[in-house]
């Protein structure tokens, strides 16, 4: 027997899938109840490491100058009150919020730099 059929042999007989009646970790309960509103520690953990990201986002942008930034700015509170989401509908609802929010911020973006990128000397009928 060579080492690496020892190891899937041992590994295939020792796997918690082969044994039987045995407990579940901690960590794979949460699957159960994905459902169910969130404690306020996850939730604002949830909340606020977006918040962070983007905050940091905005402060490097404002280093480096790469403007505008207020698109961001203006998500960070709004991404910190999806906690209440979490805490009270669900973690689903919570994620689902943030979600959106980030991309209705990345979208505003876009249409506003499509904008100011517009020929600004009349309207569309003046052309025709």
């Amino acid at each position: 027997m060579t080492f690496s059929s020892h190891r899937t042999k041992v590994g295939v007989r020792h796997s918690p899938r082969g044994r039987r009646g045995v407990p579940r970790r901690r960590d794979q309960e949460g699957a159960r109840h994905i459902g169910e509103h969130l404690h306020t520690g996850p939730a604002l953990a949830l909340a606020g490491g977006i918040a962070l990201f983007l905050a940091g986002d905005v402060a490097f942008r404002a280093v480096m100058r790469l403007f505008p930034v207020r698109f961001r700015a203006l998500a960070v509170p709004v991404v910190l009150a999806t906690a209440l989401l979490g805490i009270h509908v669900s973690a689903p609802a919570q994620l689902l919020a943030l979600v959106l929010i980030l991309v209705a911020m990345l979208a505003v973006k876009a249409r506003r730099e499509r904008a100011a990128q517009e020929p600004s000397g009349g309207s569309r009928r003046d052309a025709a």
